[in-house]
Parts: C-alpha cells; structure tokens; sequence
C-alpha cells in the first residue's frame, strides 16, 4: 500500500471519529510497449534501508493518470524500464514532521517520522529492518474534533535489505469505536459505531535494473505487492444493546508494481490497478 492510499485509509467513511483512548483500541510476464527489455545495469542492487526521511523535507508526488492501453511491466534481470514519457497531472506535497512534536507523541511513542498531507498525519517507524506504518491522525473540520487510529497489527511498508528474488507477506488490523453522528440505521441514528480495518498483503522483488523517468535515470529494484484491504462498520443502538449490528462491509484488492532505490525511502515510480485488471490506471512517480 502506497503512502498516499494510507493518507486516505483513516477516512474511509463519512463517520466521525472520536479522539484515540488507550480503551478504544483493539489490540514472469510479457514485455510491455518499450518498458522493459535491454541490458543496462551490470550487478544486481541491494536496497540497504540506508535512506532515511529528514524532518522538514517536502515529498513532492506527481500523478498520471496513464492513458496507454496496455503497459505491462517485464519482470527479470539486467532490464532497462523506460517511463520518460510520463506526464505530471497532478502534485501532492507532503511534510516530513517530527512526531514528538505532535499532540500524539504518546500514542505513537515507537514513531520515528510521520508524513503529512493536509490535515492528515502518518506515523511510522524506520528501522534497520524495514518501515512499518503504526497508524494516523486528522482533523476533522466538521465536527471540529482531533482524531487517532492506530493499527494494533502494524502494517509493513518495506522490509531491509531488499534484494531481487526476496518474498514476504503481511497483516495489519486496525478497530475504533466511533461516535454515531452523522450515520442512519433503519432511520434510527445510533449511539456509537465501530470500523474493523484489515488487510494483508504479498510481495515478490522480482526485477532490477535501469529505470528511466522525466527526472533522470535510476539503479532500481521492482516489487510486486498484491493487497486486500477490508473496512466493516458495524452499529449499536438502544434497541441492539450491547450487540454490534454489521451495516457495511467493502473490499479494496490492488495490484501495484513499485521501485525503488537506495535513495529514498517510497518508491520512485509506483503503478496500480484493481487486482485482475488488465491495464494499469495511474502512476505515481517522484521528482
């Protein structure tokens, strides 16, 4: 799951959420069309983690919404990726913040960085093992309330060192109770809600060479992660008593191919897609 998406998952619903409380949380494909092919990079990469995020760097993110019918991305060695062709729709800025400089520092006191965009914090930790998202923050304009959510199972992001050939899997699970407002059941507005938030991912580094973007050309590692996400709300109202009653459940399942070097911490250039979908339908790259 990418950083933007993450920046996005704490609000999935309209529902409000009420301010984090200790008691609140529950614990081998075809070569596309010039993407891929020649010989380029001499040895294989190990992205070593040695790149960290710096308090008060801006991450500049450039979206395209690709308009090609068909780029599919070859796995494999030694290969030449060439998205020079990509085109910046659209930029979103995020800050890179301290968290002991956050009103949640105590709840997320494994936190070593958090990146905001808008509103909308996200606390993780950098290690030498990896980088795990703990959870996040927002603001609530509406209703003029802080919030928290924080995953009891964090969710990893990147595990180190990476190098071609490497697998891993992962789960993350996040459960907040929430207040009602704003929610209808059978008419009824009840008193609290609950979102179940959890996921599981696979990911296979299967490819490394030269990846060629508008900014200049990389030494790359490519990752495949295959993600489901599922978010369930569930109601209680005076007639249900202290039975939850489940009023909405969806599934999210993505398919993105990422890159990266060992010069930053997100990926490079980033592509996704509804999982079983043919085509590829927005890439995110950076400067």
């Amino acid at each position: 799951m990418k950083l933007n998406k993450l920046l996005i998952l704490g609000l999935a619903s309209s529902l409000v959420f009420t301010a984090c409380k200790d008691d609140e949380i529950d614990p081998g494909t075809d070569p596309g069309t010039g993407n891929g092919g020649g010989d380029t990079t001499p040895t294989a990469i190990t992205v070593d983690g040695s790149a960290s995020l710096t308090f008060g760097s801006v991450l500049s993110t450039h979206i395209d919404t690709i308009a090609e019918d068909s780029v599919v991305v070859e796995n494999g060695t030694n290969l030449s990726w060439n998205f020079d062709w990509l085109v910046e729709e659209q930029t979103v800025e995020s800050d890179v913040v301290d968290p002991a400089s956050t009103q949640w520092a105590s709840f997320f006191s494994n936190a070593t960085v958090g990146v905001k965009e808008g509103t909308r914090t996200v606390f993780m930790e950098q290690s030498a093992t990896g980088v795990v998202a703990l959870g996040m923050s927002d603001y609530i304009a509406e209703a003029d309330l802080d919030t928290c959510m924080l995953f009891s199972d964090p969710m990893t992001l990147l595990e180190y060192p990476m190098e071609y050939g490497d697998t891993y899997s992962d789960t993350y699970f996040s459960s907040i109770v929430v207040d009602g407002q704003g929610i209808s059941y059978n008419g009824i507005s009840p008193d609290s809600a609950k979102i179940v938030i959890e996921g599981s991912s696979q990911s296979e580094v299967d490819g490394w060479g030269e990846l060629v973007l508008p900014s200049g050309t990389y030494e790359v590692l490519k990752l495949t992660r295959i993600e489901s996400t599922t978010t369930t709300i569930s109601v209680k109202t005076s007639f249900t008593g202290d039975a939850w009653i489940e009023i909405e459940s969806s599934t999210e399942d993505i398919t993105s191919v990422q890159f990266y070097d060992n010069n930053n911490v997100t990926p490079i250039l980033e592509l996704s897609k509804p999982t079983g979908n043919a085509t590829f339908e927005t890439a995110s790259f950076m400067n």
